[in-house]
């Protein structure tokens, strides 16, 4: 998990020219972002870097597009980056807007306390949805900060001496479901109660096979021409959902998977 946490993904960020406050045209900033962060986390420091060419009150809208495409910044870094960005092409080239804001597409967020209300928003809805409530109602208000705080300051350890709490598997409280969203080349996705196997009895879905089968997320004449992608990584069809989601969920404890075409 340490390594799904380190992931970085290079992001150049550039001024739309037609919105700034003076002739010349900004240097680009470019920044490793952490793929597992959300885009507003990094937002005082594109301010720092082109407020002297932008009107200062305009950058209470600021917002990102990638070709044309509004990015919604609730979805985690790495997993924008994997519906849109061309995996060939780096750094990734985001375009900062402050003009215009694209109200019937995005979401506001004007401050880190809408982020911070997202990200726990996630936290309880996969805690339903692992273990009914039972183990995220019964956390400490401290503990659920201290994970926010640990995620934004980038303190791994800090935030699984809390998180796992959040991953346990046990007799007493297994992982009745996995919380899985399938997304494709846009920012709409698909979530779908995945079981888990608690006898000998095979529960579906156990594969990410399964689960595009069982959704009927992609045609099923197109499905040997599509790869399944997650942090990055291109991930075989028959993989088990239950490995996947114990090594590559998100920090929100969701398992996000993108479906491209090869």
């Amino acid at each position: 998990m340490k390594e799904i946490w380190e992931g970085r993904v290079p992001v150049s960020f550039s001024v739309n020219p037609r919105e700034i406050a003076c002739i010349e045209l900004p240097k680009r900033f470019f920044l490793f972002a952490p793929r597992v962060s959300y885009f507003p986390l990094a937002a005082e420091k594109i301010y720092k870097h082109f407020a002297s060419y932008v009107d200062d009150d305009r950058f209470n809208e600021i917002w990102l597009e990638y070709n044309g495409i509004p990015l919604p910044w609730q979805y985690p870094i790495g997993l924008l980056h994997d519906i849109y960005a061309d995996d060939a092409v780096h750094p990734w080239n985001i375009t900062v807007r402050v003009k215009d804001f694209p109200q019937e597409e995005l979401l506001s967020c004007k401050s880190l306390n809408i982020v911070e209300a997202h990200f726990n928003h996630m936290l309880k809805q996969a805690g339903v949805v692992k273990h009914q409530g039972h183990i995220i109602e019964k956390m400490q208000k401290h503990e659920i900060k201290q994970l926010w705080n640990s995620f934004v300051n980038s303190r791994f350890d800090q935030f699984w001496a809390v998180n796992l709490k959040l991953m346990e598997n046990s007799q007493l409280h297994p992982i009745k479901a996995l919380p899985v969203r399938l997304y494709k080349n846009d920012h709409k996705f698909v979530q779908r109660l995945c079981p888990v196997t608690v006898s000998t009895e095979p529960v579906r879905p156990s594969t990410v096979l399964d689960l595009i089968h069982i959704t009927n997320f992609v045609p099923e004449n197109e499905i040997e021409k599509t790869k399944f992608i997650c942090h990055g990584v291109v991930v075989p069809h028959d993989t088990q959902l239950i490995w996947l989601y114990i090594n590559l969920s998100y920090p929100d404890n969701f398992l996000h998977i993108v479906v491209r075409s090869k």
